[in-house]
Protein backbone atom coordinates (compact mmCIF):
# COMPACT_ATOMS: atom_id res chain seq x y z
CA UNK A 1 0.00 0.00 0.00
CA UNK A 2 2.96 2.19 1.00
CA UNK A 3 4.33 2.13 -2.07
CA UNK A 4 1.87 2.67 -4.20
CA UNK A 5 0.33 5.63 -2.91
CA UNK A 6 4.57 6.12 -3.51
CA UNK A 7 4.33 5.56 -6.99
CA UNK A 8 1.11 7.60 -7.08
CA UNK A 9 2.37 10.31 -5.87
CA UNK A 10 5.37 10.39 -8.42
CA UNK A 11 2.89 10.55 -11.33
CA UNK A 12 1.28 13.23 -9.84
CA UNK A 13 4.26 15.33 -9.68
CA UNK A 14 5.36 14.28 -13.29
CA UNK A 15 2.53 15.45 -14.28
CA UNK A 16 2.92 18.99 -12.86
CA UNK A 17 2.93 22.04 -15.21
CA UNK A 18 6.09 23.52 -14.93
CA UNK A 19 6.01 27.79 -14.85
CA UNK A 20 8.14 30.50 -14.25
CA UNK A 21 7.32 33.79 -12.74
CA UNK A 22 9.56 37.13 -13.80
CA UNK A 23 8.38 40.25 -11.59
CA UNK A 24 10.50 42.50 -9.75
CA UNK A 25 7.73 43.18 -7.09
CA UNK A 26 8.39 40.27 -4.39
CA UNK A 27 4.34 40.33 -3.40
CA UNK A 28 3.38 40.44 -7.00
CA UNK A 29 5.55 36.72 -7.46
CA UNK A 30 4.24 35.29 -3.58
CA UNK A 31 0.57 36.49 -4.66
CA UNK A 32 0.99 34.24 -7.91
CA UNK A 33 2.78 31.31 -5.98
CA UNK A 34 -0.62 31.68 -3.53
CA UNK A 35 -2.66 31.71 -7.04
CA UNK A 36 -1.25 28.90 -8.34
CA UNK A 37 -1.18 26.20 -5.21
CA UNK A 38 -4.55 27.06 -5.26
CA UNK A 39 -5.43 25.87 -8.75
CA UNK A 40 -3.23 22.48 -8.49
CA UNK A 41 -1.15 21.34 -11.36
CA UNK A 42 1.25 23.52 -11.50
CA UNK A 43 4.68 24.11 -9.85
CA UNK A 44 6.99 26.91 -9.86
CA UNK A 45 10.46 26.19 -11.46
CA UNK A 46 11.75 29.87 -10.77
CA UNK A 47 10.82 32.92 -9.83
CA UNK A 48 12.91 35.69 -10.95
CA UNK A 49 12.95 39.46 -9.31
CA UNK A 50 14.66 40.66 -12.87
CA UNK A 51 14.24 39.38 -16.70
CA UNK A 52 18.08 39.06 -17.20
CA UNK A 53 18.38 36.32 -14.73
CA UNK A 54 15.25 34.56 -16.04
CA UNK A 55 16.96 34.50 -19.64
CA UNK A 56 19.87 33.32 -18.46
CA UNK A 57 18.68 30.65 -17.01
CA UNK A 58 16.54 29.64 -19.97
CA UNK A 59 19.84 29.80 -21.68
CA UNK A 60 20.81 27.70 -19.54
CA UNK A 61 17.97 24.76 -20.81
CA UNK A 62 15.56 25.23 -17.72
CA UNK A 63 12.75 23.39 -18.55
CA UNK A 64 9.72 25.37 -18.50
CA UNK A 65 6.04 24.93 -19.69
CA UNK A 66 4.54 28.75 -19.42
CA UNK A 67 5.75 31.86 -18.04
CA UNK A 68 4.30 34.81 -16.48
CA UNK A 69 6.48 38.01 -17.17
CA UNK A 70 5.61 41.42 -15.78
CA UNK A 71 6.65 44.17 -18.42
CA UNK A 72 7.58 47.32 -16.52
CA UNK A 73 11.34 45.82 -14.98
CA UNK A 74 14.04 47.92 -14.79
CA UNK A 75 17.30 46.66 -16.64
CA UNK A 76 15.37 44.49 -19.27
CA UNK A 77 11.59 44.82 -19.35
CA UNK A 78 9.14 42.31 -20.01
CA UNK A 79 8.87 43.40 -23.46
CA UNK A 80 12.86 42.56 -24.33
CA UNK A 81 12.24 39.40 -22.48
CA UNK A 82 9.49 37.93 -24.46
CA UNK A 83 11.18 38.84 -27.21
CA UNK A 84 14.78 37.27 -26.30
CA UNK A 85 12.30 34.40 -25.82
CA UNK A 86 10.93 34.43 -29.46
CA UNK A 87 14.56 34.30 -30.39
CA UNK A 88 16.23 31.79 -28.81
CA UNK A 89 13.63 29.73 -26.82
CA UNK A 90 10.22 29.63 -28.88
CA UNK A 91 9.41 26.52 -27.34
CA UNK A 92 8.63 28.55 -23.95
CA UNK A 93 5.42 30.33 -24.00
CA UNK A 94 4.83 33.52 -22.16
CA UNK A 95 1.94 35.46 -20.73
CA UNK A 96 2.19 39.54 -20.27
CA UNK A 97 1.12 40.03 -16.25
CA UNK A 98 0.67 43.80 -15.96
CA UNK A 99 -1.04 46.87 -14.36
CA UNK A 100 -1.06 48.35 -17.13
CA UNK A 101 -4.10 47.49 -19.55
CA UNK A 102 -3.71 50.07 -21.80
CA UNK A 103 -4.05 49.22 -25.57
CA UNK A 104 -0.95 50.08 -26.94
CA UNK A 105 0.70 48.16 -23.84
CA UNK A 106 -1.38 44.99 -25.01
CA UNK A 107 -0.25 45.48 -28.74
CA UNK A 108 3.54 45.96 -28.11
CA UNK A 109 3.34 42.69 -25.39
CA UNK A 110 1.99 40.86 -28.90
CA UNK A 111 4.26 42.49 -31.67
CA UNK A 112 7.19 41.19 -29.35
CA UNK A 113 5.87 37.61 -28.73
CA UNK A 114 3.08 37.33 -25.48
CA UNK A 115 0.42 34.47 -26.21
CA UNK A 116 -1.67 36.70 -24.37
CA UNK A 117 -1.90 39.54 -22.04
CA UNK A 118 -3.64 39.21 -18.45
CA UNK A 119 -4.06 42.21 -15.33
CA UNK A 120 -2.84 41.65 -12.20
CA UNK A 121 -5.77 41.53 -10.04
CA UNK A 122 -6.95 38.57 -12.17
CA UNK A 123 -8.18 35.63 -9.90
CA UNK A 124 -8.24 32.30 -9.55
CA UNK A 125 -10.25 31.21 -12.40
CA UNK A 126 -8.85 33.40 -14.92
CA UNK A 127 -5.13 32.02 -14.27
CA UNK A 128 -6.84 28.94 -14.82
CA UNK A 129 -8.13 29.50 -18.04
CA UNK A 130 -5.17 31.22 -19.28
CA UNK A 131 -2.42 28.57 -18.27
CA UNK A 132 -4.69 25.89 -19.95
CA UNK A 133 -4.98 27.84 -22.99
CA UNK A 134 -1.63 29.04 -23.65
CA UNK A 135 -0.08 25.39 -22.91
CA UNK A 136 -3.15 23.87 -24.96
CA UNK A 137 -3.55 26.07 -27.94
CA UNK A 138 0.02 28.18 -27.78
CA UNK A 139 -2.32 31.74 -27.16
CA UNK A 140 -4.71 33.24 -24.32
CA UNK A 141 -6.64 36.23 -26.00
CA UNK A 142 -9.22 37.55 -24.08
CA UNK A 143 -11.54 40.47 -24.61
CA UNK A 144 -9.02 43.30 -24.07
CA UNK A 145 -6.25 41.18 -26.45
CA UNK A 146 -8.85 41.30 -29.14
CA UNK A 147 -10.05 44.55 -28.80
CA UNK A 148 -6.19 45.78 -28.77
CA UNK A 149 -5.74 44.12 -31.97
CA UNK A 150 -7.78 46.07 -34.02
CA UNK A 151 -7.85 49.51 -31.24
CA UNK A 152 -11.52 49.09 -31.38
CA UNK A 153 -14.00 49.77 -29.03
CA UNK A 154 -15.90 47.00 -26.67
CA UNK A 155 -17.59 44.74 -28.56
CA UNK A 156 -16.97 44.82 -32.31
CA UNK A 157 -16.84 41.34 -34.19
CA UNK A 158 -13.76 39.62 -35.44
CA UNK A 159 -15.06 38.03 -38.16
CA UNK A 160 -13.09 35.13 -39.06
CA UNK A 161 -15.58 32.59 -41.30
CA UNK A 162 -15.95 28.48 -41.10
CA UNK A 163 -13.11 28.60 -43.88
CA UNK A 164 -10.43 29.69 -41.45
CA UNK A 165 -7.35 28.25 -41.61
CA UNK A 166 -4.02 28.37 -40.05
CA UNK A 167 -1.51 31.03 -42.06
CA UNK A 168 1.81 29.29 -43.86
CA UNK A 169 3.98 32.26 -43.78
CA UNK A 170 6.74 30.12 -46.21
CA UNK A 171 3.85 29.75 -48.98
CA UNK A 172 2.72 33.51 -48.86
CA UNK A 173 3.20 35.68 -51.55
CA UNK A 174 6.36 37.74 -51.37
CA UNK A 175 3.87 41.14 -51.34
CA UNK A 176 1.28 39.39 -48.76
CA UNK A 177 4.17 38.28 -46.52
CA UNK A 178 5.42 42.12 -46.18
CA UNK A 179 1.81 43.48 -45.74
CA UNK A 180 1.53 40.96 -42.53
CA UNK A 181 4.97 42.22 -41.32
CA UNK A 182 3.74 45.42 -41.47
CA UNK A 183 0.84 44.71 -39.87
CA UNK A 184 2.92 43.12 -37.10
CA UNK A 185 5.44 45.75 -36.54
CA UNK A 186 5.51 47.40 -32.80
CA UNK A 187 4.85 50.65 -34.57
CA UNK A 188 1.36 49.77 -34.86
CA UNK A 189 1.08 51.42 -38.17
CA UNK A 190 -1.88 52.38 -39.56
CA UNK A 191 -3.38 51.28 -43.31
CA UNK A 192 -2.05 54.57 -44.58
CA UNK A 193 1.26 53.87 -43.22
CA UNK A 194 1.64 50.43 -44.34
CA UNK A 195 0.44 51.36 -47.97
CA UNK A 196 3.21 54.18 -47.73
CA UNK A 197 6.15 51.89 -46.54
CA UNK A 198 4.80 49.24 -49.45
CA UNK A 199 5.16 52.02 -51.64
CA UNK A 200 1.62 51.33 -53.22
CA UNK A 201 -1.91 53.44 -52.74
CA UNK A 202 -4.31 52.66 -49.54
CA UNK A 203 -6.55 50.86 -52.11
CA UNK A 204 -3.93 48.06 -52.67
CA UNK A 205 -3.44 47.26 -49.26
CA UNK A 206 -7.29 46.81 -48.54
CA UNK A 207 -7.10 44.42 -51.24
CA UNK A 208 -4.09 42.63 -49.28
CA UNK A 209 -6.83 42.35 -46.32
CA UNK A 210 -9.61 40.74 -48.84
CA UNK A 211 -6.96 38.30 -50.23
CA UNK A 212 -6.75 37.46 -46.63
CA UNK A 213 -10.66 36.81 -46.46
CA UNK A 214 -10.46 34.66 -49.44
CA UNK A 215 -7.84 32.73 -48.25
CA UNK A 216 -7.82 32.26 -44.52
CA UNK A 217 -11.55 33.55 -43.85
CA UNK A 218 -10.48 36.47 -41.93
CA UNK A 219 -12.17 39.40 -42.17
CA UNK A 220 -10.89 42.97 -40.97
CA UNK A 221 -7.36 43.75 -39.33
CA UNK A 222 -8.14 42.44 -35.83
CA UNK A 223 -8.76 39.14 -37.46
CA UNK A 224 -5.98 38.54 -39.96
CA UNK A 225 -3.78 40.46 -36.97
CA UNK A 226 -5.23 37.45 -34.65
CA UNK A 227 -4.10 34.80 -37.25
CA UNK A 228 -1.11 36.08 -38.03
CA UNK A 229 0.42 36.28 -34.57
CA UNK A 230 -0.70 32.78 -33.95
CA UNK A 231 0.72 31.39 -36.66
CA UNK A 232 4.46 33.24 -36.90
CA UNK A 233 7.25 31.52 -37.40
CA UNK A 234 10.18 31.71 -34.83
CA UNK A 235 12.66 33.87 -36.01
CA UNK A 236 15.88 31.65 -37.07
Amino acid sequence: MRTQLHGAREQEAAELRRVALVDDHLVVLEGLKVLLDSIGGYEVVLAATDGRSFTEALAKGLAVDVALVDPSMPDMDGFEVVRWMRMHRPDVPALMVSVTIEHSWVRQALHSGARGYLPKNLGRKELRSALADVIERGHHYTDLVLESMDGSAKGQEIVLTGAVRRIDWSKLPAREREYLELLLDPADLTYEAIADRMGVKRGTVDYYARWFLEHYGAHGRAAITRLALESRPSPI
